[in-house]
């Protein structure tokens, strides 16, 4: 569900559109991940040698962040950045991690997955006050995308005839569905 972070002010979103197939993907990727991530536009500064880069994030993690961008680093580059969050700015490091070029997106469109190209970065050395304001950030996000979820599945279950109407004696329910018409 798309919409704003009530404490961070941030867009959180659902990622992939919304669809179906992006619902599956994101479901059958996160079982893979260590870290949960969430999907939130962050405004972020790369600098790239001396110059500032303005960019924004596609989704976060406790370990670090994926930064959209037409022109990665290059892959285990360190790279200098400032992140800005609702009541604090801090700087750090990280480390490019995984790199999704507009060259392998064209591949990749081929296999039915929805990127934007960028870079995965891992954070390198972050600690003390800016490192406990990052992860309250993202465990206040993490919380907020459970809390929807949950709604969510209550929702569908309280809708769900089966699951609304009263338990018969014998514990069994007849449910009578319309006949499906067969494609030959």
């Amino acid at each position: 569900m798309d919409g704003i972070h009530p404490r961070s002010g941030y867009l959180v979103t659902t990622g992939l559109g919304g669809t179906e197939l992006g619902k599956q993907h994101a479901m059958s990727t996160e079982n893979l991940r260590r870290e949960a991530r969430v999907d939130v536009r962050v405004p972020v500064v790369v600098y790239r040698g001396r110059n500032p880069v303005a960019l924004e994030t596609s989704d976060v993690s406790f370990k670090g962040l994926f930064v959209r961008t037409t022109d990665p680093p290059p892959l285990r580059s360190l790279v200098r950045l400032k992140v800005a969050l609702i009541d604090r700015e801090f700087e750090a490091h990280a480390m490019a991690v995984h790199v999704v070029s507009s060259s392998s997106l064209a591949d990749e469109a081929a296999d039915g997955e929805h990127r934007e190209p960028g870079v995965g970065l891992q954070f390198w050395g972050l600690s003390g006050p800016n490192r406990t304001a990052w992860d309250d950030f993202v465990r206040g996000l993490v919380h907020a995308r459970r809390a929807v979820a949950k709604k969510n599945s209550q929702d569908t279950q309280a809708a769900h005839p089966a699951l609304s109407e009263p338990a018969t004696p014998s514990g069994v329910r007849i449910v009578v569905t319309a006949p499906r018409s067969s494609s030959k």
